[in-house]
């Protein structure tokens, strides 16, 4: 549990092996898609060094991309979204969704405390539309 906190709080992450995937430096990449190649590129390179520059697919996440996978992985988390660090990455959530907020506020399916935002407990199973409706 506590190593896949890291996935859903954005980190940055190496994977080795078939399918495996990275996200570093703003990049994701995709994974060998078999074992046979997977095996003969580390015994060609005598080395598990990260397949950057290998027929992989590499994605450069752009600012939008990082703020929704931020709100998303976030929200189904129980303490939700570090406010803070939202703003750091360029998305004023309270600004930005003002309107969004105050219903949800009112209607009791999410709160706000100690800088984070999260959905009341009660309201988890509507965690899908929530999170459509805070997204840039």
């Amino acid at each position: 549990c506590k190593h896949n906190i890291n996935y859903w709080d954005c980190g940055e992450y190496v994977g080795f092996g078939v399918s495996a995937y990275s996200y570093y430096d703003n990049m994701r990449i995709d994974g060998f898609c078999s074992f046979d190649e997977y095996y003969n590129y580390v015994r060609r390179k005598y080395s598990l060094r990260l397949p950057v520059e290998h027929n992989l697919k590499n994605e450069v996440l752009t600012k939008t991309q990082k703020i929704e996978e931020y709100i998303m992985l976030g929200l189904r988390q129980a303490k939700g979204v570090n406010l803070h660090k939202l703003k750091n990455l360029g998305f004023d959530l309270i600004f930005e969704k003002k309107e969004a907020v105050e219903q949800l506020l009112t209607g009791k399916f999410i709160k706000i405390e100690c800088g984070y935002l999260s959905i009341t407990a009660q309201n988890f199973g509507a965690c899908n539309q929530i999170i459509l409706m805070l997204l840039p």
